[in-house]
């Protein structure tokens, strides 16, 4: 996920920073800080995934329910979904008939969510095919 210009509303709009802090909130007693909240979303960028700024920032220590947050700012526009584009570039002669399969859909026109779902691979599945080959470069948009 990253931010989108939609962020610059969070810290001007008032009624839109006390939404965020109730959706976000892991209990309503104790709702986190504006701050911590905000850091904790401006810290969404390309290729950082929430697992890494939840190991990163705590939010469970800052009172912050990560999964309700992200689909919050989803829907309210201040968060967009990152795409993974796999791109094939070398030769796919001499390789296994099940991997040329694979090979066809990694032009940059599929993400890796429509490879998994055509190739019924899972996600870790298809990390691990990128992961292994140097001639498979990802692009993220």
């Amino acid at each position: 996920y990253t931010v989108t210009p939609e962020l610059a509303s969070l810290r001007t709009d008032k009624e839109l920073q006390m939404d965020v802090l109730r959706a976000a909130a892991r209990t309503q007693e104790e709702p986190p800080s504006f701050r911590d909240l905000y850091t904790f979303i401006s810290s969404f960028t390309y290729g950082t995934t929430v697992k890494d700024l939840c190991s990163r920032h705590n939010p469970l220590k800052m009172g912050i329910d990560e999964r309700r947050l992200v689909q919050y700012l989803l829907l309210k526009g201040v968060l967009r979904r990152v795409f993974k584009y796999p791109v094939h570039c070398g030769e796919g002669s001499g390789v296994a008939p099940e991997l040329q399969r694979l090979y066809a859909w990694l032009s940059g026109e599929f993400h890796t969510d429509q490879i998994c779902v055509a190739a019924g691979l899972s996600a870790a599945q298809l990390d691990a095919k990128i992961e292994e080959d140097q001639n498979i470069l990802v692009l993220w948009k």
